[in-house]
């Protein structure tokens, strides 16, 4: 989605892109939730493991990280730590029913895709709106 946007300094109008990256190891259920991504029409680049995370490219920029917290919750919680650094301004959301592994500040919501994909698309929504105006939305 572009968002247009007034730079003060120079006055001139940039363009805000937002773009999300998905992280899940499970090939069917990697394509079904990036389907229900897609209803957003945004940018979703999509990765099948943690070691993927590391390996993008320097100028990549994500607004939103959905990561899958299962097969293994510490290498989550490495992959969340490592985002945080990387891209501080961007929402992590976890997949998964809870986060016992990863400290509060590593995320920002947690959803339950497998009960509830319409939350799952919400908890996206929150936080994208998050990430735009700097307000939480509930």
């Amino acid at each position: 989605m572009l968002k247009p946007s007034i730079n003060a300094s120079n006055g001139f109008t940039s363009v805000f892109r937002e773009s999300v990256l998905f992280v899940d190891s499970d090939p069917e259920l990697r394509d079904s939730r990036r389907l229900l991504l897609s209803s957003l029409h945004l940018p979703v680049h999509t990765v099948g493991s943690y070691a993927e995370v590391f390996q993008l490219p320097e100028p990549s920029h994500f607004n939103l990280v959905v990561l899958n917290i299962h097969p293994n919750e510490r290498q989550a919680c490495n992959v969340a730590e490592y985002v945080r650094r990387r891209w501080p301004q961007a929402k992590v959301l976890l997949l998964g029913d809870t986060c016992g592994g990863l400290a509060d500040p590593l995320y920002d919501d947690i959803v339950n895709p497998y009960c509830n994909p319409a939350g799952f698309i919400h908890s996206v929504q929150n936080l994208l709106e998050w990430t735009r105006t700097g307000r939480i939305v509930r």
